[in-house]
């Protein structure tokens, strides 16, 4: 059955509304609570059902989309035992995971990307404005933001990259 485009955009919006929760939690505590992380994943396992989407074929689509945080999952746990130090907090990737049941592959990529580039714009313009300490920025609302990028501009961006492939 097709889904309405109400529908999937109710999804969006209650997904949205624990982006922003979420990142406001990581502002304010700096912590991504696995509460708001796990409401955010049954809001798509429920939504899968009330869309009318066949199980099988949504959950072959979300598996290549794991790929993107489980390599990053990787990646940190090499680069923190190597330097010792933590690289990326775990509710960041938790947040990358439950990314990946919204977004293709691709868009997810395209999704951590722009979170990376955001967060650096971010961190360059609190250097600019005097936090000089070394301090860590959150970096769950710039994977937040950049979700919420890649979901309304991902499939033209991707095409064009593409070439329209």
């Amino acid at each position: 059955m097709m889904r309405g485009a109400g529908e999937e955009f109710a999804m969006w919006l209650i997904f949205t509304g624990l982006l922003i929760l979420l990142s406001l939690t990581d502002i304010r505590k700096r912590i991504l609570p696995n509460r708001l992380l796990l409401l955010a994943a049954l809001n798509r396992v429920l939504w899968m059902f009330l869309l009318r989407e066949p199980v099988i074929p949504t959950l072959q689509a979300v598996l290549p989309g794991l790929a993107v945080p489980f390599a990053l999952l990787l990646f940190v746990f090499a680069y923190e035992n190597f330097r010792g130090r933590e690289a990326m907090g775990a509710g960041d990737i938790k947040l990358l995971f439950v990314m990946a049941l919204y977004l293709d592959g691709e868009r997810l990529l395209l999704a951590l990307l722009a979170g990376c580039l955001f967060g650096l714009l971010g961190a360059s313009l609190a250097y600019f404005a005097g936090r000089r300490g070394g301090a860590a920025i959150p970096f769950g609302p710039f994977l937040s933001v950049g979700c919420v990028f890649a979901a309304a501009f991902g499939r033209p961006i991707i095409g064009w990259y593409t070439g329209g492939m």
